[in-house]
């Protein structure tokens, strides 16, 4: 927990005292998906055969091996995963989950893609760790058609046809060494929790792979934190399942990480903290944009809940997939009992690597003017000591157009992206292709 740095935004303040306000909304409950037969891949050439038929076609660039596990198909309990131990499925029920989530980051962003202070003249290297479907590179790479972005992710998902020429996506290990040769300007990590075993590394190799001045963003979320439910029973034992079913697994799921001190011991200073709390579904009718925010929560939470729970609960814990699932609808059950106002808060931290002193030695190939090998015994400017994190009000987030739909609907254009490229006729996965 973050304590006195994640105190109650004045959006959260406004959540509590406005609730009540409007007239009462109706909305049809939405049901968990029942899921599907875990035999239905099952066909006479094995689990997957199609599906790594189609990657292996399509013409992977590589700078290192592409191993079979990289690109190996796993079915359980009618789920997808991308190998035998990472705990979130890449079926296609996920990646249309993946693309709901974007959106709504969107939408509760204000259609901001960071809340880092970028300079566009001075953004060339960009890194999305985690990409998942790739909805946040693909949209940073047409907002900054100047900067080279890479995706990287231990999974892969089907992408459009059509990609931005500016952007590079691979499958690879982010828990293992960078083998980077030019330094970022700036990194974005979102929904990683859980995904993580060893954050303090992580932070640390962003910070070796970023350009002094370079900014660092982490965002995230956690089932523990939700409030305002009428009974949350079955919500706690979900919540303390999971926790437990990652713990044995070697990577907690909280949001521990978003403590400011892990970033500052690895050498971060310029701390900021975004807390936006978020109804969870759509009680507030008091503002449209915060209702449509209810109505997209509800359903990635939903769906979600598979998602985030069923290999961890069987695989460490030893639960069957048919407790899992009869938790997962009791628990949705709860989220949407009549009279409850379900919130949870998201955070989104920033950081950035402090600049070099002048005269001394850049780091990571300054003067190429891109990504480079780190420079032994480079001085940096120590920024000043801060207690804790600067919190940024909700209110500096620009207010997005009143407008709420008529019915919940699982594609919500808020961001539409650009044409077809002339550069590039087909989604290519690479394996850690790097920056010239």
């Amino acid at each position: 927990m973050l304590g006195a740095t994640r105190g109650q935004s004045a959006e959260q303040e406004e959540v509590a005292d406005n609730g009540d306000e409007g007239t009462p909304l109706t909305f049809e409950p939405i049901t968990p998906h029942p899921g599907s037969n875990a035999n239905e891949h099952l066909e006479d050439d094995g689990p997957g055969h199609s599906e790594l038929e189609s990657v292996e076609a399509r013409s992977i660039k590589s700078t290192r091996s592409l191993t079979e596990s990289l690109i190996e198909e796993v079915y359980e309990n009618g789920r997808r995963y991308a190998n035998e131990t990472y705990a979130m499925p890449n079926d296609e029920r996920e990646q249309t989950r993946l693309n709901i989530c974007h959106q709504y980051w969107l939408r509760i962003m204000d259609e901001r893609l960071t809340t880092a202070p970028l300079d566009p003249s001075n953004l060339r290297y960009v890194l999305d760790v985690g990409t998942g479907a790739a909805d946040w590179a693909i949209n940073m790479a047409e907002e900054y058609p100047a900067a080279t972005v890479i995706a990287t992710d231990i999974a892969y998902f089907d992408l459009p046809e059509t990609l931005p020429p500016n952007l590079e996506i691979e499958i690879d290990d982010v828990e293992q060494d960078w083998p980077y040769t030019k330094p970022f300007d700036f990194i974005h990590i979102r929904a990683l929790s859980g995904a993580i075993s060893d954050w303090r590394r992580l932070y640390r190799q962003c910070f070796d792979n970023l350009r002094p001045g370079g900014w660092i963003e982490v965002a995230d979320w956690n089932y523990s934190e939700i409030t305002g439910l009428e009974a949350a029973d079955y919500l706690n034992i979900y919540a303390s399942a999971i926790r437990s079913a990652h713990e044995t697994a070697g990577a907690i799921r909280d949001t521990d990480h978003l403590d400011g001190n892990m970033l500052r011991e690895s050498g971060f200073g310029d701390l900021g903290m975004t807390n936006l709390q978020c109804p969870l579904t759509p009680w507030r009718t008091d503002s449209a944009k915060w209702q449509t925010v209810g109505k997209m929560s509800l359903v990635i939470f939903v769906e979600g809940m598979e998602a985030n729970s069923l290999r961890v609960l069987t695989k460490h814990l030893g639960w069957s997939p048919e407790s899992v699932r009869d938790l997962i609808e009791k628990v949705s059950a709860e989220l949407q009992e009549p009279g409850g106002k379900p919130q949870m808060p998201f955070y989104i931290l920033t950081a950035r690597k402090p600049m070099a002193k002048p005269g001394s030695t850049a780091s990571v190939g300054e003067g190429e003017g891109g990504p480079g090998e780190q420079t032994e015994g480079a001085e940096t400017e120590p920024e000043p000591d801060q207690s804790e994190l600067k919190s940024k009000p909700e209110s500096e987030l620009e207010a997005v157009p009143e407008e709420t739909p008529d019915a919940m609907e699982l594609d919500l254009p808020l961001r539409t992206r650009q044409g077809p490229t002339a550069n590039q006729s087909q989604a290519q996965w690479s394996r850690c292709a790097r920056p010239r």
